[in-house]
């Protein structure tokens, strides 16, 4: 658990405590509403790092008016929690219109969220590039492998061509049967 969780989960827990509300349950709704929000949609912070601020800014104001009508009746006692949660997302990445505090069309975007977002992006496109290095590290070794399987039996194919014999090389994958060991061990014993 990082410092942030713990911070945020000591935040709900004392705003629980404060006005009465179960822990628990407000924990619940809180992973319900990211459940849903991950199922639904693109989450809260891929389309921060993307910059989809109208999509971000839409997606909030439809949650905040159309979740209240689906919670079911045993939620409802949470919904103001849900709809803090939403809100306190909204206030972290946009700035509200003092006029048209709930049109999500005047909600502009602050200073710390374009920082915040580009710091995001930065860090994805380095985890990106470290994973194409590491794959092409990995292709690089299992070419390198394979060249060097090649180039072993092609040479003992080709000696054996060479001095008129020939060569029976197992197969890697296949391992020999109880039979067929039995059969080579008896050919060794009297061949």
């Amino acid at each position: 658990m990082t410092e942030d969780t713990v911070k945020t989960r000591l935040a709900v827990y004392d705003a629980c405590t404060y006005i009465g509300l179960s822990f628990d349950d407000t924990v619940q709704v809180i992973n319900m509403y990211a459940e849903r929000n991950n199922l639904v949609h693109l989450s809260v912070m891929q389309m921060a790092e993307r910059g989809l601020w109208n999509d971000l800014r839409a997606s909030l104001r439809h949650d905040l008016r159309d979740l209240p009508p689906v919670i079911p009746p045993e939620g409802k006692v949470s919904m103001p929690i849900l709809v803090h949660v939403i809100n306190a997302i909204v206030d972290t990445y946009f700035n509200r219109n003092e006029d048209r505090p709930d049109d999500y069309n005047y909600w502009q975007l602050n200073s710390e969220t374009v920082r915040r977002a580009s710091e995001m992006k930065a860090s994805a496109e380095v985890q990106a590039k470290r994973a194409k290095m590491e794959k092409a590290q990995i292709e690089e070794e299992a070419i390198k492998k394979f060249r060097t399987m090649v180039d072993k039996y092609s040479y003992v194919y080709l000696a054996a061509h060479i001095s008129g014999g020939s060569v029976s090389i197992p197969a890697i994958e296949c391992p020999l049967s109880p039979d067929e060991r039995g059969d080579r061990t008896r050919q060794n014993t009297h061949g």
